[in-house]
């Protein structure tokens, strides 16, 4: 062989631009690809942010119902201690906010190595008397003997605001209620 190759006129690089052709279409297919899985993974970490948001708000939320009755039933006297809760074998601290929480408005922090996971403002609504109860006794013979009694609860209305944020991001919900306390 001499090394020289012959060609047809007209076909001098149809292959390379075939494969020119191919290797664009290519590219743009694993370019979508890539942008699709990425459009994915963002979702997926927006849902758990939220879902660890919320949770952190949640557990604002039932703390705070335990010491606005904590509050009722002390009468307010439980100075505004701070404490510690462990939850699931981690411990976190509670900032309480004390006898403020007892008819009048505060904010309950639950936090975590310095980070605040949740915080709840309260706002007092007001307090109603609830309907009584009666009790009636009869025993005896041919009906002697009867007596009867009657009970009167009050119950007070808080409205809680929860702000849960994430531990590992930027994650916040926010979420309310209205809670009820019956006074024992």
């Amino acid at each position: 062989m001499n090394g020289t190759f012959k060609t047809k006129t007209g076909e001098q690089g149809s292959v390379l631009v075939l494969a020119l052709m191919i290797l664009a279409v290519l590219s743009v297919a694993i370019a979508s690809l890539s942008v699709d899985v990425s459009l994915d993974l963002n979702i997926t970490r927006n849902v758990r942010l939220k879902s660890d948001a919320f949770n952190w708000g949640e557990s604002g939320m039932l703390v705070t119902e335990e010491l606005v009755t904590r509050a009722m039933d002390l009468r307010g006297e439980d100075n505004g201690t701070s404490f510690t809760e462990t939850i699931g074998g981690d411990s976190f601290t509670v900032l309480n906010a004390g006898n403020s929480l007892m008819l009048s408005n505060g904010t309950v922090s639950l936090s975590s190595n310095s980070q605040v996971l949740s915080q709840v403002d309260v706002r007092y609504l007001g307090s109603q008397t609830g309907d009584g109860n009666s009790i009636i006794i009869a025993a005896g013979y041919e009906g002697f003997g009867m007596g009867a009694g009657s009970g009167v609860s009050r119950q007070f209305f808080y409205h809680l605001t929860s702000t849960g944020n994430s531990t590992t991001g930027n994650g916040r919900y926010r979420m309310a209620e209205v809670y009820t306390h019956v006074a024992r």
